[in-house]
């Protein structure tokens, strides 16, 4: 986020989480894993307008299907960029 091209970029922070549990609670679950990401960003110095925050819940999964452990790559954060700080 530092580096040269990335300086001047905003990015949406994607929060997704496994297909398990109720779908309500994995949407605000995904939320409150992309603000932490935001939140901590923050903490090293970088402007945290920069980001904008969305909870994807169970929605995208990698992994269909699957035990806890199968679906641990479901749980993740993504970043998109979406365009030049300011503009």
């Amino acid at each position: 986020m530092l580096s040269p091209e990335h300086r001047d970029r905003v990015f949406l922070i994607e929060g997704h989480t496994d297909t398990l549990g109720p779908d309500e609670y994995n949407l605000d679950f995904s939320h409150r894993r992309a603000e932490k990401v935001r939140t901590f960003l923050a903490s090293q110095g970088i402007m945290s307008d920069r980001f904008h925050v969305k909870g994807v819940g169970e929605s995208r999964p990698l992994v269909l299907t699957g035990s806890k452990d199968e679906q641990a790559i479901n749980r993740r954060v993504e970043f998109v960029r979406l365009g030049v700080y300011g503009k």
